[in-house]
């Protein structure tokens, strides 16, 4: 990996500018047709574009808006990539969705071939800058996950516009396959087959696509198999994608079905897709909620992929307790309780930087409505704020105060780390469902943390247990969503309201309260922090905290 990446950074200090020039010289000759298959990787493809629809008049203007936030550059011709970021790290997602060009979809779609015209404009002023100052190549919308996302949503927003608009605008239609054919040589040396995983997924899926809209048959078989043997490398026997992201789980899974749609894969390479595919959909029953979105453990964000109903998920009926054992997610539910817990490594070896240090967490449901809720994802930059993101003491899994059982440093560095692992699962058939998991991530200091998880007879209860470590502070914390109001009853009672007079009772049977205070979590990124309360609590002498959570109405009824 070391060597991969050493040559990629080579490559594009001393090598890009003059592929860069040379594509761009070549990109005239190009020629593309949107057949049936690239048509149905389209619409398998086309809800990546969805949560950034947006009319091309605003484009126009030199607006684009993304996750909430809005900037007005006064005109296309003022567009300029990387410079919003600056000084506002925050705002990386928004610098990667205007980068990435998924927005085409729903305009294509919408507005047809007048939309693809305002596309076709934003490339030029794209291209020109990097003509104009060739230190832009070095720059993130030029990084090899920018082209490969480029690729693939700017083609399959050709195959749209082409559907939606029986006469073709062929000097637009020209600038963006001219531009795809300029990331597609690019990728093809670039590609980050060193890293694997998500990034060389991403890639290997880009360059399949581009060989689709250029017609190159053979070339497109070589690389639906190199894109498979990615896909089947990172998913892991559960069917998990192995990074353990849920957001980049359901990417993957969309790359599958666009593979899938394409009908190129034949014999072998089918029924791996398939298999794949339905894996990979098995193991969604398992991280989403009954809302329909995601867990937010490790580096994930609601909205950040797709919706997960857009790759194949579907509410299920009755009450479902599923375990990954090799992922290290198990789903607990009975008696209107719904509970993800997280007690698995933090992600590959190999490519750690997006796991969190949330071992033992839990995200919990009632009635379908979030209650406890993951930090999610404060920052993708280094700081801070990503480290607090990452960080044991800002997750709902037991702790100690001041200590981490992994060493983070920079944005995606990680030395020593712990792991959590599963010592029991119990699926009772409705009658009692339970989990319980250890971290051995406390081990320098002599001291080892576990929880059990358990729903019986419509109660919920979490026990946390802390050995070793004498001179440490153990603790615990609930991250309650900002749709509830948390009331103190008394020193060792909580009231949980929610806006429409859900209520539920949180009583402390060991242990006790330390502190019931706001603070913030991110559930759908940087951008879009919410406020909710976090409730700290810590064991008796024996190292025991056990909270009992209840819904019911007569224990309600019993406090009035």
């Amino acid at each position: 990996m070391v060597v991969g990446k050493l040559r990629q950074a080579l490559y594009r200090r001393f090598l890009l500018r003059g592929r860069f020039a040379r594509a761009r010289s070549t990109a005239a000759g190009a020629r593309w047709r949107s057949d049936r298959s690239l048509l149905a990787v389209a619409h398998a493809y086309e809800a990546q574009g969805d949560r950034l629809a947006q009319p091309s008049e605003s484009l126009d203007r030199g607006v684009f808006v993304s996750n909430g936030v809005q900037h007005d550059f006064g005109s296309i011709e003022a567009m300029r990539w990387g410079v919003v970021t600056r000084g506002a790290p925050d705002r990386s997602r928004w610098e990667h969705d205007f980068a990435f060009f998924a927005y085409s979809l729903p305009v294509v779609r919408s507005e047809g071939w007048r939309g693809a015209r305002t596309i076709a404009r934003m490339l030029q002023v794209l291209e020109n800058c990097a003509t104009q100052d060739q230190s832009e190549l070095r720059m993130f919308h030029w990084s090899p996950i920018a082209l490969s996302s480029r690729i693939l949503n700017l083609a399959t927003s050709l195959a749209i516009a082409s559907e939606v608009d029986g006469d073709q605008d062929d000097e637009a239609a020209a600038v963006i396959s001219r531009h795809i054919w300029l990331c597609d040589q690019i990728l093809q040396r670039t590609v980050e087959r060193y890293l694997g995983y998500n990034h060389a997924a991403f890639g290997e899926v880009a360059l399949f696509v581009a060989a689709l809209l250029f017609s190159d048959q053979s070339r497109a078989k070589r690389q639906l198999s190199r894109a498979l043997h990615v896909l089947d490398a990172g998913t892991l026997a559960d069917g998990m994608w192995s990074e353990r992201s849920t957001t980049y789980h359901v990417h993957m899974l969309l790359l599958c079905r666009a593979l899938r749609a394409s009908g190129v894969a034949e014999g072998s390479h089918a029924a791996v897709l398939d298999d794949l595919s339905a894996r990979m959909e098995e193991a969604l029953l398992c991280i989403v909620h009954p809302d329909g979105e995601i867990a937010t453990f490790n580096d994930a964000a609601i909205d950040d992929a797709v919706k997960p109903s857009a790759v194949g998920w579907t509410p299920v009926d009755g009450e479902q307790t599923r375990l990954l054992a090799e992922a290290g997610y198990a789903r607990l539910a009975g008696g209107n309780w719904s509970v993800l817990m997280d007690a698995g490594p933090m992600g590959p070896n190999a490519v750690i930087g997006h796991g969190h240090a949330d071992f033992l967490s839990v995200e919990v449901c009632l009635s379908g409505r979030r209650l406890v809720v993951d930090p999610g994802v404060a920052s993708i930059s280094a700081g801070p704020a990503r480290a607090w993101t990452r960080s044991a003491g800002s997750h709902n899994g037991p702790t100690f105060v001041g200590l981490e059982p992994a060493e983070f440093f920079g944005t995606w560095r990680v030395g020593r780390r712990g792991r959590a692992t599963f010592s029991d699962f119990l699926n009772g058939g409705g009658a009692k469902v339970l989990a319980s998991g250890d971290c051995d991530g406390y081990e320098p200091w002599n001291a080892t943390v576990k929880r059990t998880v358990s729903i019986e007879g419509g109660h919920m209860a979490i026990e946390d247990c802390w050995e070793g470590g004498v001179a440490l502070e153990p603790r615990s914390s609930f991250i309650i969503a900002a749709e509830w109001e948390v009331e103190i009853l008394d020193s060792g009672l909580l009231r949980l309201t929610c806006s429409d007079e859900l209520e539920a009772l949180v009583e402390l049977e060991h242990g006790r309260i330390v502190s019931v205070n706001p603070g913030q979590y991110f559930p759908s990124g940087p951008m879009s922090p919410k406020m909710g309360t976090i409730c700290s609590i810590e064991p008796d002498g024996d190292g025991v905290a056990r909270t009992r959570w209840t819904w019911s109405p007569s224990d309600l009824v019993s406090l009035s």
